[in-house]
Order: C-alpha cells, then sequence, then structure tokens
C-alpha cells in the first residue's frame, strides 16, 4: 500500500522515555523484579501517585457551568494575573502571558516563534530529551553547550561561545534553560553563576536580539535550605537579562500541584519595550489560536485558585513541602551510596532527577537494564528519576550504576 503521509511527517514511534517506561512495565508484567526510574512522575515509597491533593480541593470548587464554557483563547484573565504573579511579580509590568497546553505547550510555542523553520535552540548537553523533537516538530534544531566544567560548576562560558556563534552566523539567538533544579540533573546555579549568565546574555543583547527561555517546571521543588537565596539570584538575574534581550518563562500545574495529566501551564513573555511586548502577545496567541486553540479550562479556574486563595495555597505549599522531604531523602541516600561506589553526578538542589556522569550514557544504561534497572541514557550520563525510585530500591540502582560505568 501506498502512503498518503508527505515525507517530513514520516516519524519514529513513541516518545524515548515513555517507550523505555512501557518496557520495564512489561518486564514486571512477567515477574521480573524492575527497578523502573524513567518516568518523572513523583510517587511514594509504595509505588502510588504522591499528590498535592489541594489540587482537588480547588477543582471541587469550579463552576461546572463556567468550566464548561469557552475560555479567551490567550486563557481567562484571572488565570494569567495569578500565574504572573507567582513566576515574577517583580516585573508583572513587562509581562505578556498566554495559557498553554503544560509547560510542553509553552516551549513549542516559544520555539515556533523564536526559532521556527531553519532556526536553533542552545540547549546544555544533557537536557530534557523532548526538547530536540519540539524544535525539530517546528523545523528547527539544537545547538549544545557543554553544562559542567569537571567540579560540576557550571560551564558559563561554553554557553556564550554557543550564543557568540549562533548569533554570528545567524544574526540571533534563542537560548533554552531549565533552572532552577535542572531536569536530567537535579542542578541549580549559583548566585554567581545566574549572575554570570545574566550579564553574558545582555552583552550579547548589545550586538543582536537575544531571547532566553527559563523552563521554571521543577522550581517548586528547591531544596529549602537554598529556595530563597536561588530565587533572588533568579530575579536578580532576570532584572540584567531584560536589559537588552527578550526573556520567557515556561510554568505548568504538572509538577507544582502534580497534575501532569490536566495540561495546564503558560508561556509569560517579558520586555521592557511595550510595543514589543504587543508583538510577542500577539505571536503567541496566533500560536495558540491555530494549533490547540484553548487551554483546558476547567484546570485553569482551579489553578487560579490554588494560586490566589489564601487557605488552598498555604494547604498545597505544606503539601508540596512533605513531597520536597521526600526527594531530600532519596537524593541524600542516592549521594551517600554513590560517593562510596565511585560513582560521579552533579550536586542535587532540587526536582525530580539525577544523572550519573559516564562518557557513554547509552551504553551503561543498557548494561542497567541487562540487570531490569531502567533508567534514561544522556549525552554524558545516566538519568535516574529519583522521583519516582522508592528509598529501599535506590541501592539497587547504585549498585548497576556503579557496575555499567566501570564496564
Amino acid at each position: 500500500m501506498h502512503s498518503g503521509l508527505i515525507p517530513e511527517a514520516v516519524r519514529g514511534g513513541q516518545d524515548p522515555i515513555f517507550a523505555l517506561g512501557r518496557i520495564a512495565k512489561e518486564r514486571a508484567a512477567t515477574g521480573a523484579d524492575v527497578v523502573d526510574a524513567t518516568l518523572g512522575l513523583l510517587t511514594d515509597d509504595d509505588g502510588r501517585p504522591a499528590l498535592v491533593e489541594a489540587a482537588f480541593d480547588a477543582l471541587e470548587r469550579v463552576s461546572r457551568e463556567q468550566a464548561a464554557c469557552y475560555t479567551p483563547v490567550a486563557g481567562p484573565p484571572e488565570f494569567l494575573e495569578a500565574v504572573v504573579d507567582d513566576v515574577c511579580p517583580e516585573f508583572a509590568e513587562y509581562a505578556r502571558p498566554v495559557a498553554t497546553p503544560g509547560a510542553s505547550g509553552a516551549i513549542f510555542a516559544a520555539a515556533k516563534v523564536f526559532a521556527g523553520t531553519g532556526g536553533r535552540a542552545i540547549v546544555p548537553n544533557l537536557y530534557w530529551g523532548p526538547y530536540s523533537s519540539i524544535i525539530d516538530s517546528v523545523g528547527g534544531s539544537l545547538r549544545t553547550f557543554n553544562l559542567f566544567r569537571p567540579d560540576f560548576t557550571l560551564d558559563v562560558d561554553a554557553l556564550l561561545r554557543a550564543a557568540n556563534q549562533e548569533a554570528a552566523e545567524r544574526g540571533r539567538a534563542f537560548i533554552v534553560l531549565n533552572f532552577p533544579c535542572n531536569n536530567p540533573t537535579g542542578y541549580s546555579p549559583a548566585a554567581a553563576e545566574w549572575d554570570d549568565m545574566a550579564r553574558a546574555v545582555a552583552e550579547l543583547g548589545r550586538e543582536a536580539p537575544v531571547t532566553v527561555l527559563l523552563d521554571d517546571a521543577y522550581s517548586g521543588y528547591e531544596q529549602p535550605e537554598t529556595a530563597d537565596q536561588s530565587l533572588a539570584a533568579w530575579t536578580a538575574a532576570v532584572g540584567t537579562m531584560l536589559e537588552t534581550a527578550t526573556v520567557l518563562v515556561a510554568w505548568t500545574i504538572s509538577k507544582n500541584f502534580t497534575q501532569y495529566g490536566a495540561r495546564v501551564g503558560a508561556l509569560v513573555a517579558l520586555h521592557r519595550d511595550g510595543a514589543e511586548r504587543e508583538r510577542l502577545a500577539g505571536a503567541a496567541g496566533y500560536v495558540c489560536r491555530t494549533t490547540w486553540s484553548n487551554t483546558n479550562h476547567l484546570w485553569m479556574l482551579a489553578a487560579t485558585l490554588l494560586l490566589t486563595d489564601p487557605s488552598l495555597a498555604q494547604l498545597a505549599a505544606a503539601q508540596r513541602k512533605r513531597l520536597v522531604e521526600m526527594l531530600r531523602a532519596r537524593a541524600a541516600h542516592f549521594a551517600s551510596l554513590a560517593a562510596g561506589a565511585g560513582l560521579r553526578h552533579a550536586p542535587y538542589s532540587g526536582g525530580f532527577f539525577t544523572t550519573v556522569a559516564t562518557a557513554n550514557g547509552s551504553a551503561a544504561a543498557a548494561a542497567m537494564r541487562d540487570e531490569d534497572v531502567f533508567a534514561i541514557p544522556m549525552d554524558t550520563g545516566v538519568r535516574i528519576a529519583l522521583c519516582s525510585t522508592p528509598v529501599r530500591q535506590i541501592g539497587r540502582v547504585v549498585a548497576a550504576a556503579a557496575r555499567a560505568v566501570s564496564a
């Protein structure tokens, strides 16, 4: 039979992360003793989804009649205002937000209008895999830079070189940074590193158009002892970058409110020039209307309550704090065992993941699968989903990783 597909529409099958998770489940169904450290879903030590239950309290308060109706393409004004107040209240006057289906939708919209056909996104060499397929879907590609120096400090010079090269070749630069609580490493830049990045962006922005997308998906899982300093450094960096650049923030309820299936997020565009802000809003709104039209109204209404109702916001924060503590315990146990096994990994600041460093992530992940320990291969490492790995299984993960890395 002949195919009616146009050639550029022909793609591979399932997303690699979900595909490995499916294989792990199939192995477990045969009776194999499987450790599945693939998917970014937060579960308790019994394997049940660990939830911010306040989200369902908010859902019960939403009017059925209101939820069933269309919403403005950009999203309800109250929702958008609440998101800006949650993400960057200091820069509200410069903000133009639009609602998106999760942070993935925000990243897609940004890629569509800042890269597009023939364009490129600059990302670290350790990045969330779907960045590649999202940029490919709009006709673009990735340029990577080395994320870490040998001592696991941020290689800001590598970022600057990549951005300068992109600006020289294409007359513009589009940079995607998943900080704080980077997926896949759990790393958050120190204040000085944020400052260095921001100054580099501002300097380059004087020579060419520069856009920085900050993927903020895991910000609610920063370790409490560093959360305030990290937020202050993030905020100062945004202010510096806005001197010359466009700053975008991808926001979502998937992680902070554990509502992965709700598919509600936002893209917040920041710019100091009013005319450019209107152009940004128009471009993003057009992507929304012509791609998904409206985002999930029911969950946008619930998210608005979670962000604006003091009792719900406090309850959600308290419930999330318990999840952060659970992740902290897993990360600390992993770090202790990894040190004893001679494994190298970036310091964990928060989020759902850590990554074991190795020269050949694909080979190491394959060797771990031979022991029924499933993890995600990266360019120079293997990503371990601490979010879905019970404490009792971490020793097995570390042992399998140590054998795989030394093989």
